[in-house]
């Protein structure tokens, strides 16, 4: 199934489609000295220069609060951002409540667009799973990561964190 067309953009069932973004926020923090609301204005760009017209809708983890400034998390919930803080330091916890999120969106949608920000290599069967069911996967990852051994083997579209926050 063809996702991109030639020119490497969605094909018109999926660029109108909501994109759905799950953001690991611990492991791909808002970088100090970039304001949250500009990350957030990036990421949306960055999918609207891809040719992603539809609705985007931003879920962003944290297992405690701790992990992300308050002020980052009053950001993120006044600009429409579901921001789930899972209180506890339970191992991998975010990255399970993200699978959570992920398969409950994936089953109450019809094919579309799902986007994974994260620093881990633990989605690859969640990926895995949106791809068989026919949706595009989009990743955003951190070089230095796990998440650069799924690179190759998710959707068609791959950013590396650092570039996504850099277009406008």
């Amino acid at each position: 199934m063809a996702i991109l067309d030639h020119n490497l953009m969605p094909i018109p069932f999926y660029a109108f489609k909501t994109v759905y973004v799950a953001w690991d926020i611990e492991n791909c923090a808002v970088p100090r000295g970039l304001p949250a609301r500009t990350v957030l204005a990036r990421i949306r760009r960055s999918l609207r220069n891809q040719g992603y017209q539809g609705d985007i809708r931003i879920l962003a983890v944290a297992a405690n609060q701790d992990r992300v400034p308050q002020h980052i998390q009053d950001v993120l919930l006044n600009n429409g951002v579901e921001y789930y803080d899972l209180h506890t330091n339970a191992k991998q916890a975010s990255d399970d409540e993200i699978v959570k999120r992920i398969r409950e969106k994936m089953g109450c949608t019809d094919r579309g667009n799902f986007m994974l920000i994260s620093g881990d290599g633990g989605f690859e069967g969640v990926v895995r799973e949106l791809e068989t069911e026919g949706h595009n996967t989009i990743l955003a990852y951190n070089l230095e990561s796990a998440a650069e051994a799924i690179q190759y083997k998710v959707g068609y579209t791959h950013f590396l964190w650092w570039d996504l926050l850099r277009w406008f």
